[in-house]
């Protein structure tokens, strides 16, 4: 029908129509009160969520860097044990007489009677040296890997 034209019903206005639109407004009126409840309830829920959430995503972040700086921990100590067992093998070399005397003519150049010494260069790096050297290296990178850098290749 179109707008333009007079619409020929009427509306009647008895007891029962205006209690039925009193009714209709009564209805309206309270889903519109139970629609801002519902928002206040979710608001307040995502509210209480978030007070929630974020203690515990703190949490969350400090168990991952707690984890990770155990892992570290846990490599250093395998570090440190296998140097231990390094010092422990070395102590005992320590304890045998032909190593100590093979040690002291290689290190200090002690000669025994007759003996002569020729002091040839080399780069020799004895080798209980050489193991307090990579200790140091393996500790150093463990701590700070990005100083680990791959060799260059020519």
């Amino acid at each position: 029908m179109n707008q333009n034209q007079e619409s020929n019903i009427t509306q009647l206005n008895n007891s029962h129509t205006r209690a039925y639109h009193q009714s209709q407004q009564i209805v309206k009126k309270r889903k519109a009160y139970l629609k801002k409840r519902m928002m206040l309830i979710v608001g307040v829920g995502m509210l209480l969520l978030t007070i929630l959430a974020v203690p515990t995503l703190n949490n969350y972040m400090k168990a991952h860097d707690l984890r990770e700086e155990r892992q570290l921990a846990s490599d250093e100590l395998k570090l440190v044990k296998g140097y231990q067992e390094d010092l422990q093998y070395y102590i005992k070399q320590l304890n045998d007489e032909q190593y100590v005397a093979k040690l002291a003519r290689n290190e200090y150049y002690v000669t025994g009677e007759g003996e002569i010494v020729f002091n040839l260069p080399d780069e020799h790096i004895p080798d209980y040296q050489r193991v307090i050297q990579q200790h140091k290296e393996d500790r150093h990178l463990l701590r700070h890997p990005e100083d680990a850098t791959e060799p260059q290749s020519e």
